[in-house]
């Protein structure tokens, strides 16, 4: 798999039931200063732009930190808005199985029962083969004209359907495989819409965003950002100099080609929240819990990643087992992390793609915060 692809694959999940540590010492002060410390040393030692993260440990209020800039001299501030990339495929993801728990579809439904015939598209792929990239279905990121129609007309909203264009034909024949695919997200955002009626945005905002008080998130083109957007950091001619992607052209074209694959906004204070409710119990039951991480075993060559689930993947963190999803797009780079021992969910959003800097932090983070609870 190319390393596109991998690093746009991402993580997250929950075994059984949630068992938290506590401090091996109660009169241990939470270690704010050192989690700070450890986003500087990132930021400075990997030349990085940039970050936010934020941690919530049970127990404890929601600690926040930040360092860098966006653009200028305006500094990195906790509550803004990061392009998310796709860990938006856990919301997309969660949408599905709320809708399998309330009857309107299974996960062994077929592609033909909700949406027409597609070329190079297998009717008969399942749901589930869509939600574990086991669908054979080409990325249509992969197609060589992808990013040059972008570029052609940046500020052009696409339709889903205009986006699967660009879906080749398929990898392997369905369930034979494993291949990482953002084309399976963008069929299963029109299944949600086929099967409700509505926009992926509303049902996102109707079931997870106003209920859980995610204020600061919000699903790109469909949605206005409400709130103030981190300008990210990307080499867009080629020239060896990093532009600021918000001042260089519009992001419309891009993001309603991301769409339910990548297309979300969030604060790292949002998105630790929702790492925190999606594996607390708080958006789907636990026979979804357990689907969602049935994970397809993984054996990458130089990656981490051991499994993935219904957009969901496992992984190791400084050691410690994580479940989590991360995504990368041109200017961000993104990862959202749940410790499934101590109940712990972190969120680290860079304006830049630098994936040194990035582990750098996470493992900062989840070292330091594993200390603190005792191992």
């Amino acid at each position: 798999m190319k390393r596109s692809r991998l690093l746009a694959c991402s993580l997250i999940g929950l075994v059984g039931v949630q068992s938290c540590s506590t401090p091996s010492d109660p009169a241990d002060p939470f270690p704010a200063v050192a989690l700070q410390t450890v986003l500087d040393a990132a930021l400075e030692e990997y030349d990085g732009i940039g970050v936010s993260a934020s941690v919530l440990v049970p127990g404890e209020q929601l600690w926040s930190g930040t360092s860098g800039i966006s653009h200028g001299e305006t500094a990195i501030s906790p509550g803004m808005l990061f392009l998310i990339s796709s860990i938006t495929k856990t919301y997309t993801s969660a949408t599905v199985l709320q809708l399998v728990e309330e009857g309107t579809l299974s996960l062994n439904d077929p592609l033909h029962s909700w949406l027409p015939s597609h070329p190079n598209i297998d009717s008969t792929i399942t749901i589930r083969q869509l939600l574990d990239h086991t669908s054979g279905v080409f990325d249509y990121y992969e197609h060589p004209a992808f990013f040059d129609s972008i570029m052609a007309d940046p500020a052009r909203e696409w339709a889903p359907e205009q986006t699967l264009r660009f879906v080749l034909e398929p990898s392997f024949s369905p369930g034979a495989d494993w291949d990482y695919s953002n084309t399976n997200y963008i069929l299963l955002g029109m299944i949600i819409e086929e099967a409700t009626g509505t926009t992926v945005a509303e049902e996102f905002r109707g079931r997870f965003l106003t209920p859980l008080r995610l204020r600061e998130t919000f699903m790109a083109v469909e949605e206005e950002l409400g709130g103030t957007v981190a300008h990210g950091w990307y080499d867009i001619d080629g020239d060896e100099i990093l532009d600021d992607v918000i001042e260089s052209m519009p992001m419309t074209a891009f993001m309603s080609m991301e769409w339910t694959a990548g297309a979300m906004f969030s604060s790292s204070r949002d998105l630790a929240r929702w790492t925190d409710a999606l594996f607390g119990g708080e958006v789907v039951s636990q026979a979804s819990l357990d689907d969602m991480l049935t994970f397809h075993p993984l054996s990458i060559p130089g990656s981490a990643y051991s499994g993935y689930g219904l957009g969901v993947g496992s992984f190791v963190i400084a050691g410690h087992q994580a479940y989590g999803h991360g995504g990368e797009t041109p200017g961000y780079r993104s990862l959202m992390v749940y410790l499934p021992q101590s109940g712990v969910s972190i969120a680290v959003l860079m304006n830049q793609v630098n994936g040194a800097c990035l582990f750098a932090a996470i493992e900062g983070l989840v070292q330091n915060v594993q200390d603190y609870l005792g191992g």
